[in-house]
């Protein structure tokens, strides 16, 4: 597909004036940094494009990485680039955001970003392109650094992107200005000064519809239900792109642990992934165990398991002995004394600790990861940061308390006892309890 020249000679179906170049059946692939790969999580963008032509079939997947630079875009071992992933998805439409990262080497940087996106631009001139410009640069007060002096070089690199843009006949969306202006205001529109919130997509998403000329009077009428639902599709994609245990889809573990179920997961997700692409456009739930339940085939395969009466188990594989039977083989100095402080007999959602660490309190926190290696397609996530209390001083827990839920393959934590921080793959999370619970009730993203 050939690049566009000039506003509505390719148009979104139903929009006349866009300069987005769609049309019925095309794939949207967003590339870049970590403004990109956040749209995933504050779907505005998917959600008002749907809401300007409801009736076109599109489908949108994210294939942006935290970090990645136009010409530095590291991956794990024998991880598929970009290109191999565009030509995967079928790839129409590019919507390509690049800028923050490189402007981080200033001035003396310029010159390589220009050669590095003219030579990036060269090797997809196959694809319809939208370049994004970074966003400004929010000054937060406080303990963040002060943005101004950011955001003149953010600037820099906008007009790097938008010359490039205009000698090709592209289109360029610069959002450089509009948000600099927005953040002018009282609200909050970042976490952390680059990175946008909830309110910073809703104002850039609008500021990008209205740029690629599309009406974005439907971001209005957009509810909580139909952003989970583009969640749960993104989650499909997301888990398809990046497998959250690489080691083991495509790394060294892939033989002999891997290729016997994770190639067919893979295909499956896909599926869930084109699935969802038909529930949303029908306005219809986005339901991965009920679309699992909908397909033909079995979600795993008939994978043989041994008969541990007729084998050797390696240590590795050999079950758990009975807590007294394991209490029996410590060899202790005269006087001490050893329990068991909590175990999964008692409560079975200790099962698959990963990481652990006591309180001021006396309390056991605990991650554990029952998804592990990765979570099963069209399922959701089901780890957990629980604490285990020892109410009666007994030396023995007596009570389990989830504090957080839905965490995925989590490998580590830090908590207060009111809030905590989880590596819950791919991010890190920030989880709060503001009500006294001593349940979390907020969850935000504050690192991928």
């Amino acid at each position: 597909m050939s690049h566009l020249l000039m506003a509505g000679v390719i148009a979104v179906a139903g929009a006349p004036d866009s300069l987005l170049p769609l049309k019925d059946g095309d794939t949207i692939a967003i590339v870049g940094n970590t403004f990109a790969e956040r749209m995933q999580h504050f779907p505005y963008f998917e959600a008002g494009l749907r809401a300007a032509v409801p009736e076109l079939d599109v489908h949108i997947r994210n294939l942006a990485w935290s970090g990645d630079e136009v010409a530095l875009q590291p991956r794990p071992l024998n991880f598929a680039g970009m290109d191999a992933h565009l030509e995967r998805i079928g790839a129409d439409v590019i919507i390509a955001c690049f800028g923050m990262n490189e402007s981080y080497a200033g001035e003396a940087g310029l010159p390589s970003f220009r050669r590095d996106l003219a030579a990036w631009l060269d090797r997809h001139n196959a694809y319809d392109i939208v370049l994004v410009s970074p966003v400004a640069h929010e000054s937060l007060g406080g303990r963040m650094p002060d943005g101004t002096e950011r955001t003149l070089v953010l600037r820099r690199y906008t007009d790097v992107m938008r010359r490039e843009a205009a000698a090709r006949g592209i289109p360029f969306i610069d959002l450089q200005w509009p948000m600099a202006r927005h953040m002018a205001g009282e609200e909050d529109l970042t976490i952390n000064g680059i990175h946008l919130n909830d309110a910073g997509y809703q104002i850039a998403t609008r500021e990008m519809l209205v740029r690629l000329g599309i009406d974005p009077s439907g971001l209005a009428s957009v509810t909580p239900e139909r952003l989970e639902a583009i969640r749960e599709k993104n989650r499909f994609a997301f888990e398809r792109f990046r497998p959250i245990n690489t080691e083991y889809v495509y790394g060294r573990r892939f033989k002999p642990f891997g290729d016997d179920n994770f190639p067919r997961e893979m295909e499956r997700l896909e599926t869930l992934a084109a699935m969802a692409d038909a529930a949303l456009l029908a306005g219809d739930r986005v339901d991965g165990e009920v679309f699992l339940r909908s397909m033909d085939a079995p979600w795993a395969p008939d994978v043989p398991v041994p008969d541990w009466e007729d084998v050797s188990p390696s240590p590795e594989d050999r079950p758990v002995p009975p807590v007294d039977e394991q209490l029996g083989n410590f060899v202790l100095p005269h006087g001490w004394s050893i329990n068991c402080f909590a175990s999964e007999e008692e409560f079975p959602q200790l099962a698959n600790p990963i990481a652990m660490n006591f309180d001021g309190d006396g309390r056991l926190w605990v991650v554990v990861a029952p998804t592990y290696p990765h979570v099963v397609p069209g399922e959701s996530p089901k780890d957990k940061l629980i604490y285990l209390e020892d109410t009666d001083r007994d030396g023995r827990a007596d009570t389990l308390t989830v504090f957080a839920d839905g965490l995925y393959v989590p490998t580590g934590f830090a908590t207060n006892g009111d809030e905590a921080w989880v590596v819950s793959q791919p991010n890190l999370l920030h989880v709060a309890d503001t009500d006294g619970d001593g349940v979390a009730d907020t969850r935000e993203i504050v690192l991928h």
